[in-house]
Formats: structure tokens, sequence, C-alpha cells
């Protein structure tokens, strides 16, 4: 059984977002990452993240969530904010690690991240050393700062080595929205 579902996952980034995210030459990515890495170490992992308030080196992907007590990676993160190659550039990393958990987040937008969620699926059919049971979660947090959606996808491979016929599903309550309250805290609201 998974460590955390991909919607259980989204909603506790939300619930996590600062109260307020001012957009650096990273965009959001250092926020989200100490997040992510927050997350895990609720759920008793230790954890490594890239470039966060430790200003580590990258240590196999974004952020990872080790298991202390088997020192088994549980979930490896990548992030890209830029243009859709480099997302699936990014991508492409995970495919080679192996945790239970690997996630792609980006801000690609309405317009861009179909295509990127289409291509991510393309890569997805063309690797071929697949282990039964891996989950892939795809973030696409999309809008402005006052008008932020999660669209999350995932996808549980079936059985080892190459699968034939890939489709990220839209995972059911997402897309997770929210604002940032006029109190300072995040109000939350589903579709």
């Amino acid at each position: 059984m998974a460590l955390i579902s991909a919607v259980d996952l989204a909603r506790r980034i939300v619930a996590k977002i600062p109260e307020y995210i001012f957009p650096d030459s990273r965009g959001n990515w250092p926020e989200l990452r100490t997040i992510i890495a927050d997350i895990g170490a609720d759920l008793g992992m230790e954890t490594h993240l890239t470039h966060g308030p430790t200003k580590r080196k990258e240590f196999l992907c974004d952020v990872c969530w080790i298991n202390p007590q088997t020192y088994c990676m549980e979930l490896a993160v990548e992030s890209e904010m830029a243009g859709n190659s480099d997302v699936v550039a990014d991508f492409k990393r995970l495919l080679h690690a192996k945790p239970p958990i690997k996630l792609i987040i980006f801000d690609r937008g309405p317009k861009y991240g179909p295509m990127v969620v289409v291509d991510i699926e393309e890569e997805l059919r063309r690797y071929r050393g697949h282990v039964k049971g891996e989950q892939y979660f795809v973030f696409d947090c999309h809008g402005d700062r006052d008008d932020r959606k999660f669209h999350c996808y995932s996808w549980t491979v079936p059985h080892n080595e190459s699968i034939d016929v890939v489709r990220l599903e839209t995972v059911e309550g997402t897309p997770i929205a929210y604002k940032i309250g006029d109190s300072g805290r995040n109000e939350v609201t589903q579709p």
C-alpha cells in the first residue's frame, strides 16, 4: 500500500501553502519543494531537499523521502517551471528512480499543461523498465497568484517491463483550487 495518495498529497500541499508566495527567479518551486519535504517529515520520512533552507545540492531529485528504517526511497519529486521540453526532461529522471511514488510538478497552464501530460504519457510508453505497482503523480499547478489550481493525474504501473497503453487519469477530487484569504489563511475549494 502506498504511503500517500495523489489527492492526499495535493491536499496536504495546498494546506501548507504559505500566507503568500512571491514569485522569484524560479517561481514558487523553492516554497513548494519545502512544503513537500515538510509533508515527508510529518510522515516520519528522512527528507532531502534541493536548494531549500539548508541550501543542499541535489540528492538524486529535487525532493526525496527516505524511510529511516529501511533506507528505501519512498518518493522522488522533480519540479520544473520552464518550457514543455524542460518539464519532460526532468520527468525522465523519475523513470530511473525506484521509489514506489514519483511526482512531477510543473506550471504550464491550461494551454500547455495538457500537452505536457500527453508528452509524459509517451515517455512512459517508451520506457521499458517499469516495476509493477509504481505510481506516477503529475501535478500541473497553474493560474495566477490569486487563482491557482492543482490539476492532478496519476497512473499505476500494471506489470513489469514495457507498457503499450498508458493513460494518466485525472485524480478524483481534483483540480484543487485555492486562494490566499484576506486573513492570511488559505481558503481551499474543490470543483
